[in-house]
């Protein structure tokens, strides 16, 4: 399949020994991921959806013996070989990812994937028609660059961490600023709204707190209205 010979998905009356073996039964599929996807989406096609449909035959005809580490390299590729939706790129890395999440091998979070593939030189990526080895070992790189970039980005959260329970010290206010920090630590931005309903507090207690955090925080917005900040 992966060598450029397109196949249909298992029929239904063979594939369901097939989808035991490769897919955990009891976990949320990765369909559901994409009919989410879909309805967000202008254009979805029945030629897409048989298309996904195919990478998830892939899926299931894993063997579910190989590393978690390999079974996301195929899933990668094959899903670079269908491909789908070539106009949302950033879509074969989140279900793979999903799909990770669904096996149970992570817990609580999709992988950064995408910032491995922003970190490898995409003239790096092999051709379609190069050796299986040579594909996978492109992708294997991708997930590590990615898990790199991950550890690096924790380990910045925790110094800003650090800096911002520093600043925060004894204040009257404590409790509500560190609950904000904890939300900052959970969210890429958070809002004066999510903030507020997260604190149960007004919008203005909301925006006053994120004017206490001081430098500890960005705002990323640029904008008098709707603002939103990052740690």
């Amino acid at each position: 399949w992966l060598a450029g010979r397109r196949t249909h998905p298992p029929a239904a009356g063979g594939g369901h020994a097939a989808a035991d073996r490769g897919l955990d039964a009891e976990a949320p599929l990765a369909p559901q991921l994409l009919a989410e996807v879909g309805r967000q989406q202008v254009g979805t096609t029945v030629e897409a959806q048989e298309a996904v449909e195919e990478w998830l035959g892939l899926l299931r005809l894993s063997d579910p013996r190989l590393p978690a580490l390999l079974q996301a390299a195929l899933a990668l590729e094959g899903w670079r070989i269908v491909d789908p939706y070539p106009r949302e790129p950033y879509l074969g890395v989140l279900m793979t990812a999903q799909w990770l999440r669904t096996r149970r091998r992570v817990r609580s979070h999709l992988l950064g994937l995408e910032a491995g593939i922003r970190t490898l030189n995409r003239s790096r990526r092999p051709a379609a028609a190069a050796p299986l080895a040579e594909r996978l070992v492109f992708w294997i790189e991708v997930i590590g660059q990615g898990a790199a970039a991950a550890l690096e980005q924790l380990n910045r959260l925790e110094l800003a961490r650090q800096v911002a329970v520093g600043r925060i010290g004894e204040r009257r206010a404590h409790s509500h600023l560190t609950g904000l920090l904890d939300l900052m630590l959970e969210r890429p931005v958070v809002t004066a709204p999510a903030a507020a309903k997260r604190l149960k507090v007004s919008g203005q207690t909301a925006r006053r707190l994120f004017a206490e955090l001081g430098a500890s925080v960005t705002e990323v917005s640029g904008q008098t209205r709707y603002r939103a900040w990052r740690l």
